[in-house]
């Protein structure tokens, strides 16, 4: 795959955009120095022809060609100018002295126009050249007063048509084009080369930063991805907004790791402390022998412990599998207030040993959302554990739902006097738990709320948590926005 440069990109695209506009620049201004050279020479020839045509004259019935004698009798004339004419009755042709009796080309436009071109002389010099085709002109006072001499063979009526070639020597000019295009081609070509060697040197100097930048990147340690990159008071402020998500990005790479080494941490410690206990119970049953009543105790304990290891790999599966986005959901119409009282009663039993009370305050509507039941027992059972294992020992606990606009809202609420601000900011952080919190119940793995804010997630739902530090009321709320219309779907 063909590598691509910045660097190159930028010195190709303004070596290229300065060429053509030198190119067009320069061909322009030849062209118009040559346009400006050739019309001047057009009115010169223009004026000389206007000239030559009235020396073409029927004097007696003769014709007489006054400017072949003026070109003859002046010495600088006859090496220099170069004029030919043509009888078109006869065919003969008068030519001036520097032609040395080779013919220029014969040409000219309809009668009383006149025809510039481009010619090769006959020595072969670069030639500009006018035709017109004229009738002799015939003086009328020069008539009367030969009326009583004899004519020549033309009258008015026959006067023979001639055409008449005036031609310029333009070699010395084309020659001087020649060096102008010379001298234009060398100055583009000079000043190309000169840009770029200083667009090189420009963009370079433009794309040290980034190249910075890059070093700054390549050597920015793993273990340190929360530093920020150095920026310097002459760094460009079209970069700057680069820096700033770089550091962004690698601040949050930095937390996703740091939660990540700290959810290895936290989960080994979970596997461990159970593990332990179940070595120990089986060391102990081992030690000696033991009556049957102490064995079953023991392979109660051990099962009693096995089972919470495997509830909390259970989770710790389902939070995987979230956060991976590779659950396969299943949404239905769930009963909101039936599935509550259901799973209520998984939890009763140590509610009553905690002395907790439970307070419904349920919307009279018939609450049916759209969720996946499966997900949503497990986030319903996992609040109301975390509401019983942590509320004030004889205190209640509230479950309240709520018809919002945007959907129904489930808020459980319980007491208690060991959070405070600090405590809610990492509240859904996996295995995050107080010291205290770790002490009131061991079978608590500290991945409940952070799988509760998954499932929420997954089902489009949201979560939130709020602390009343004045009444020492804890609530975690739950907003579905996919509330079914109660009127169409109500479930009796």
């Amino acid at each position: 795959m063909k590598k691509t440069s910045i660097q190159n990109k930028l010195l190709f695209g303004m070596v290229f955009f300065m060429t053509t506009v030198l190119t067009v620049g320069s061909t322009a201004l030849y062209f118009s120095f040559r346009k400006a050279y050739f019309q001047q020479i057009d009115l010169d020839l223009g004026k000389v022809a206007t000239l030559l045509a009235t020396e073409i004259e029927l004097e007696n019935g003769q014709l007489v060609h006054e400017w072949l004698d003026d070109v003859r009798n002046d010495p600088i004339r006859s090496k220099k100018d170069l004029i030919q004419s043509w009888n078109l009755s006869d065919g003969s042709s008068l030519r001036s002295p520097a032609l040395k009796g080779e013919d220029l080309p014969k040409f000219s436009a309809p009668s009383g126009q006149s025809s510039f071109r481009d010619i090769t002389l006959p020595n072969g010099h670069s030639g500009r050249a006018i035709g017109i085709e004229i009738l002799p002109k015939i003086d009328p006072e020069e008539t009367e007063e030969n009326a009583t001499e004899p004519h020549g063979p033309y009258t008015e009526a026959n006067a023979p048509p001639h055409i008449l070639v005036i031609a310029n020597d333009v070699e010395k000019i084309e020659k001087q084009l020649a060096r102008l295009r010379w001298i234009l081609l060398l100055t583009i070509i000079a000043v190309v080369i000169a840009s770029v060697l200083i667009s090189r040197n420009i963009i370079r100097s433009c794309l040290f930063p980034i190249n910075d930048l890059s070093d700054q990147v390549a050597q920015h340690n793993v273990n340190e991805l929360d530093k920020e990159f150095l920026v310097t008071p002459d760094f460009p402020e079209e970069l700057k907004g680069l820096v700033t998500q770089y550091n962004r990005l690698f601040k949050n790479i930095h937390r996703v790791r740091v939660r990540e080494r700290d959810f290895s941490a936290h989960a080994a410690h979970e596997l461990r402390t159970p593990l332990a206990g179940i070595i120990l119970t089986l060391e102990q049953a081992l030690h000696r022998n033991r009556d049957t009543d102490y064995y079953q105790e023991c392979l109660a304990e051990t099962l009693k412990i096995s089972q919470s290891m495997h509830g909390m790999t259970e989770r710790l599966l389902y939070f995987s599998r979230l956060q991976n986005d590779t659950f396969s959901m299943h949404f239905e119409k769930v009963a909101l207030h039936e599935l509550l009282k259901n799973v209520w009663l998984q939890h009763t039993n140590r509610a009553d040993s905690r002395g907790l009370s439970i307070d419904w305050d349920l919307t009279d509507k018939a609450a049916v959302i759209r969720a996946d039941q499966h997900l949503l027992g497990i986030l319903i059972s996992n609040l109301m554990n975390n509401a019983v294992a942590y509320a004030e020992p004889n205190s209640s606990i509230t479950i309240q739902t709520t018809a919002q606009s945007s959907g129904l809202a489930l808020s459980i609420s319980n007491q208690s006097k060991g959070l405070n601000k600090e405590n809610m900011r990492r509240l859904f952080e996996p295995f995050y738990r107080k010291d205290e919190a770790r002490d009131v119940n061991e079978h608590h793995s500290g991945i409940g709320l952070a799988l509760c804010q998954e499932i929420t997630r997954a089902m489009r739902a949201s979560i939130t948590a709020d602390l009343d530090e004045e009444n020492n009321t804890f609530t975690i709320t739950v907003c579905f926005t996919a509330l079914v219309d109660s009127e169409k779907h109500a479930i009796s």
